[in-house]
């Protein structure tokens, strides 16, 4: 087992021994923050008619939010521990789920999805989230044809720990550059968040 995966186990697989509810187990702070956060990406994004991978999908409540919303499209789910998927059919028998760790071998094909979507995997310190960051953007944008969406803490309005790692805004869209010449940071939705949405495809000089 790799550092990163022994930090991410050691964090959640206790929580899915102590709670039943997908927010719980994932640490966010309540249902709300991780509804606002999956509104970023249906507000921002078309996702009707799409094939979406959901990298750390956890217990796959991106799932069953979008089908209560009434969103038509394909859905993919993936995630590093093996109990998180266990648990994620468990309550959605109809999701489509993968363990693996997409970012050292991927289980699907180059731009096999609309839209790649990654929800608090870079928040726990893992001690080079930095460079975790970094190789994960070409993964993100090696599976996605249209959107890659990615949230991230923001160190401006959180009581700092150790436990959380928190990266800056106008340093993640400079990192992003290299990928695409159209990406946002959106914030707002709730305090201590923000959200990179980016076209895949950079921009052609007219």
């Amino acid at each position: 087992m790799d550092d990163r995966k022994r930090i991410v186990a050691n964090h959640y697989e206790p929580l899915l021994n102590k709670y039943s509810k997908g927010y719980e187990i994932l640490d966010w702070e309540s249902l709300e923050s991780q509804v606002k956060r999956f509104e970023v990406l249906t507000k921002n994004v078309e996702l009707s008619g799409k094939k979406l991978l959901d990298i750390g999908c956890g217990t796959g409540d991106l799932f069953g939010y979008l089908n209560n919303q009434n969103i038509n499209l394909k859905y993919y789910g993936i995630d590093i521990l093996t109990k998180m998927i266990e648990r994620a059919y468990e309550i959605y028998p109809k999701g489509r789920f993968f363990t693996g760790n997409i970012f050292q071998e991927s289980p699907f094909s180059k731009k096999q999805f609309d839209v790649v979507f990654c929800s608090g995997v870079f928040n726990l310190n893992m001690g080079d989230n930095e460079t975790f960051l970094k190789d994960a953007l070409p993964v993100f944008f090696s599976h996605a044809k249209e959107k890659v969406v990615f949230n991230l803490l923001d160190p401006g309005h959180f009581v700092h720990t150790d436990k959380y790692y928190f990266f800056n805004q106008k340093e993640v869209l400079h990192l992003i550059r290299e990928y695409t010449d159209n990406a946002i940071a959106v914030t707002g939705y709730i305090p201590n968040d923000f959200t990179i949405i980016a076209d895949v495809k950079k921009q052609q000089p007219s």
